[in-house]
């Protein structure tokens, strides 16, 4: 049950999220955690948006500030094993896949919070057994959610280019 948890959070990624520990720490199945990209070294981070009034998504270097926390619920596991999970930020926004090319060419949001949509729904898959880090997608998409500068908003792209370590992400508990 844990193993099966930590997938979800590590997103690591992916997004992740994708290794969830601390249960004792949230409520149950919403796992506070810093999400990481391993290329960048940098952390999913909620960044207030003045011109339209809300938030947005980007890339920026980890320093542990309640904009870096997010919350992972597993919602399943597909038949190769992989976990299926959603990310929140609180009660009402989640991340989500936005853009007009869906779901092959997308960047990622914060919107309200919509369980029917399928572009608030990833997918991890482990980079390397041997290393604690995940790959993320969407299960409408098989591209990888990556991010190549600080900064940048994480997207996914329909071309099939390996982006590396710019494509994993680590879940990093919320130490409390």
């Amino acid at each position: 049950m844990r193993i099966k948890v930590r997938y979800v959070a590590v997103i690591a990624g992916a997004l992740a999220a994708m290794a969830l520990p601390g249960a004792a720490h949230a409520a149950p199945g919403l796992e506070p955690s810093y999400i990481r990209n391993v290329g960048l070294d940098g952390c999913l981070t909620a960044v207030r948006d003045d011109s339209t009034g809300g938030s947005i998504v980007r890339v920026k270097p980890c320093d542990g500030s309640f904009a870096q926390i997010w919350l992972t619920r597993e919602l399943d596991v597909d038949a190769d094993g992989r976990p299926v999970f959603t990310v929140r930020k609180n009660v009402r926004e989640c991340l989500e896949l936005i853009g007009e090319y869906l779901p092959d060419n997308g960047r990622l949001a914060l919107r309200d919070c919509d369980e029917t949509n399928p572009h608030q729904v990833f997918r991890a898959s482990k980079s390397d057994w041997s290393v604690p880090t995940w790959r993320v997608s969407n299960p409408l998409s098989e591209s990888w959610l990556r991010a190549y500068h600080q900064h940048e908003a994480p997207y996914v792209a329909e071309t099939k280019e390996w982006p590396g370590a710019f494509a994993e992400w680590e879940h990093v508990p919320v130490a409390g």
